[in-house]
């Protein structure tokens, strides 16, 4: 992946090329750009990046680092001569089984930061897929692409848990979201 021609080569023929690294500033930044590099070297008329996340349009600059790069992608690749889609999905859906504070299956609670009837989006892997391949042969898809196989709050996992379960998990306040933005610059720091 450090060969422009390499790549190149590879892509050659190619309507689309689809970015799937995932990574640090050596991949998102690095790695990414010479896959840019070598789908615009072999005439490739579309590139889609790997921005399967959340929509960070609307976000704070500084506060996620893994945001900050993405956009710092994307000055490169909307200066570049291809045409660009960005796909932002939310999370990948499969997260709600990894026992991560939002659904804790280990301590039977739902944690949420700020308001726990706030929607966060959602999409599986299957459907990022699907929709990645159709935005990948559709030569007129829009610069940015937003897309939730479903939205659902912490409040609404509290309802489900108690549904599938038979007794709900507990509803945890972690913070506001001024709390969660001073948790972030502090573990970043």
């Amino acid at each position: 992946m450090a060969s422009v021609g390499a790549i190149a080569d590879a892509c050659s023929g190619a309507d689309c090329v689809v970015s799937a690294l995932a990574g640090l500033r050596d991949v998102i930044i690095g790695t990414q750009t010479t896959l840019l590099n070598a789908a615009i070297r072999a005439g490739v008329p579309r590139f889609i990046p790997s921005d399967f996340c959340t929509d960070f349009a609307d976000l704070p600059e500084d506060e996620n680092r893994n945001i900050d790069l993405r956009r710092e992608f994307h000055e490169i690749v909307d200066a570049a001569a291809i045409s660009a889609t960005s796909i932002r999905i939310g999370a990948f859906a499969e997260v709600l089984s990894y026992n991560i504070p939002i659904l804790n299956y280990k301590d039977g609670t739902v944690g949420h930061w700020g308001d726990p009837d706030h929607l966060i989006d959602f999409t599986t892997m299957n459907d990022t897929a699907a929709f990645t391949a159709a935005a990948a042969v559709d030569p007129t898809t829009r610069a940015v692409l937003r897309i939730a196989s479903f939205q659902v709050s912490p409040a609404d996992l509290v309802a489900f848990t108690g549904k599938v379960l038979g007794s709900p998990f507990g509803l945890g306040r972690m913070g506001s979201l001024e709390d969660l933005q001073a948790k972030n610059k502090t573990d970043r720091a």
